[in-house]
């Protein structure tokens, strides 16, 4: 279903109101997500475009460079916020995960 036109400006502006590190948080909650549909598209495309907005670099997951033109955006991964830059967080193994339990 396509969201309305209200719904997508509701989207934009929850979404300009978040500080950078809930705009990042924002994002990780989509990393996961396997559903899609035509509403998730819209929103992900608002969460794109508040974070092109920001004045952290997030070409780590935002391509500008494409042969289309377009930009794309990748959700392979959960990111930290770290000096003005996106980083990965690194994959924790399930020893590792065993061990800061302890």
């Amino acid at each position: 279903m396509i969201p309305s036109e209200t719904q997508i400006i509701i989207w934009q502006e929850r979404l300009a109101t978040l500080s950078d590190l809930e705009l990042v948080a924002a994002y990780n909650r989509e990393v996961n997500c396997k559903g899609w549909g035509t509403s998730r598209g819209y929103y992900l495309n608002c969460l794109r475009e508040a974070m092109e907005q920001r004045n952290f670099d997030a070409s780590l997951v935002i391509n500008r460079n494409t042969k289309e033109g377009r930009n794309t955006f990748s959700l392979a991964f959960p990111v930290t916020l770290d000096t003005n830059n996106l980083k990965l967080i690194p994959k924790i193994n399930e020893h590792e995960r065993n061990i800061r339990k302890q």
